[in-house]
């Protein structure tokens, strides 16, 4: 027998003797495998801008690697950022230190961006700001260093528990950046900005109520999450103090102030996607209501909790003004609402969402039909090709939301005005406004002109024009202050429509012959067509 064969013998017997299980302390050998567990360690943290001026914010990018054999589920567990110019306290660095010193510190559940990495992959994790003391910022000249640590809490069995943590260093010069911004520069993040915020209605009279629809722009390069982003709206006669409002100061002096979870109404914002918010009321002191004669401010704020990391964080504003007389609305349709007009005006908002959001199955459940797609091919046919004539800034899904308008309307009114005069509507608003609905308070405006409401955009040469038809109709100027000739002036202009359920076929027929002795014809083309529902529904005399 050979030497090999004789060891291997004896090798064998002393283990038998021994009592050894193969089974049992192999599986527990493998348990101890450095290949069965996950194992991070931080690899680098990169600062954006990584400029070295005193007092520049910053944010950081602190980059974890699963260096183990399995992915590791990063559910509850803890990463901790500390930042200052004493390493020895950033170490020890907790809650109580933070903000201390010029030292910044702050810790998240790592799982709100990375929710796991798998073996051998890295990721980072990114310090838009810090929970405790807010932004990152070079407060002091000097060497300053980054302290962060993965896994704080313990919260993940790990192969080597000793590799959680990384520290880096730059030194800051004793002087400010000669640059007047210094945003944050990336080409895989969304940028936030507020470019208007419409009323509805936007008349300046004083106890006048109102809602406010806030449009943000998406100017960045990614889609931006809304999750847990907040949007605020101040409203007031003092702007410095609108600008450091909060909940102390809602309801104080006719300020109104109210914050909302963005993703209520917005979950996310495609790269260069605009779209609106509505504060129908602050929750806090109710609807927004022009309390003072003059100037007055609305002032908004999105993501005013730093939820997002936007390439520029210094464009989440807007200031927006308007002048208020200090008179009482004369007109009974733009006073303070009832509740069954806001119920009404609430609907009409519904229904364009769901327009908006192509969501044709709920309004066709709404109205109880079945969809006809041989009836929408008739009416773009005979009725979408010559809306979108001459119009260049159109895209397929505004032509879709159009035609289905038409072809089915979105209410009981709407449906009962039928496709012609449904169409009429949106040929009213193109001669309005040099353009055919897309947003969702554009389109409410279509569906309030086909309920006889007045829309909340207004145009001043559509308004011009219907003053000069007035007059060659009524031998006289439109007094503005009058219900029936403001009303006049509204259906010229715009269109309104009569409720299907109240309108007059014999005062039509009337009106026709009016319209008819004035112009020498009967009325022929969509502006003619609203000069003689106005002479008919206004009640304005000659």
């Amino acid at each position: 027998m050979s030497i090999k064969k004789i060891f291997l013998a004896t090798l064998f017997a002393a283990v038998l003797g021994s009592g050894f299980s193969f089974t049992k302390d192999l599986a527990c050998a493998q348990s101890l495998s450095p290949f069965e567990n996950p194992d991070l360690s931080i690899t680098k943290i990169v600062r954006d801008p990584d400029s070295n001026y005193i007092q520049q914010e910053f944010t950081a990018q602190v980059y974890v690697k699963n260096i183990g054999g399995v992915s590791a589920n990063l559910a509850g567990s803890h990463i901790s950022l500390a930042f200052g110019t004493d390493l020895a306290t950033l170490k020890n660095c907790g809650v109580n230190c933070s903000g201390v010193n010029n030292m910044y510190y702050g810790y998240y559940d790592i799982s709100e961006q990375i929710t796991s990495i798998a073996a051998n992959e890295e990721k980072s994790f990114l310090f838009k700001t810090t929970p405790f003391n807010g932004k990152l910022k070079t407060a002091q000249a000097g060497k300053n260093y980054l302290y962060a640590l993965v896994d704080l809490n313990s919260k993940i069995a790990e192969t080597n528990e000793d590799n959680n943590t990384f520290t880096g260093s730059f030194d800051v010069v004793d002087k400010l950046s000669p640059f007047e911004n210094n945003p944050i520069v990336s080409s895989t993040v969304p940028d936030l900005s507020i470019t208007r915020i419409a009323r509805n209605p936007d008349a300046n009279y004083i106890q006048q109520e109102f809602t406010a629809y806030v449009y943000v722009k998406n100017t960045g390069t990614a889609t931006a999450n809304l999750a847990g982003s907040h949007i605020s709206l101040a409203f007031g006669t003092d702007l410095a103090t609108l600008k450091n409002c909060g909940v102390n100061c809602s309801g104080v002096n006719n300020m109104y102030y109210g914050y909302y979870d963005i993703s209520e109404q917005i979950t996310s914002i495609a790269a260069n996607e605009e779209k609106s918010f509505l504060f129908k009321t602050t929750p806090f002191n109710g609807k927004l209501k022009t309390a003072q004669a003059g100037k007055n401010y609305l002032y908004a704020l999105v993501d005013l909790n730093s939820k997002i990391a936007e390439t520029n964080e210094d464009n989440n504003t807007f200031t927006g003004s308007f002048d208020v007389i200090n008179k009482v609305s004369p007109f009974e349709n733009i006073a303070p609402v009832s509740s069954n007009t806001q119920a009404q005006i609430e609907v009409i908002d519904t229904k364009a969402k769901m327009l908006r959001e192509d969501d044709l199955s709920s309004i066709l459940a709404e109205l109880k039909q079945l969809r006809n797609k041989v009836k929408e091919q008739e009416s773009e046919l005979k009725y979408l090709s010559k809306l979108t004539a001459g119009l260049q800034e159109i895209t397929e899904a505004m032509k879709d939301r159009i035609n289905n308008f038409i072809t089915y309307g979105v209410d009981e009114n709407t449906k009962k005005l039928g496709a012609g005069e449904r169409a009429v509507v949106m040929d009213s608003y193109k001669n309005a406004f040099n353009k055919l609905p897309d947003s969702e308070p554009e389109l409410a405006d279509a569906i309030k002109i086909a309920s006889g409401r007045w829309p909340s955009e207004r145009s001043e040469t559509a308004e011009a024009q219907a003053k000069i038809d007035f007059k060659k109709v009524y031998k006289r100027e439109a007094n503005m202050d009058n219900r029936n000739d403001s009303a006049a002036i509204m259906v010229m202009a715009y269109g309104l429509r009569q409720r299907a359920a109240n309108r007059n076929l014999g005062s039509e027929r009337k009106g026709i012959k009016t319209f008819a002795n004035v112009y020498g014809h009967a009325p022929r083309i969509t502006e003619e067509w609203n000069i003689m529902q106005a002479i008919t529904y206004s009640g304005a005399k000659r």
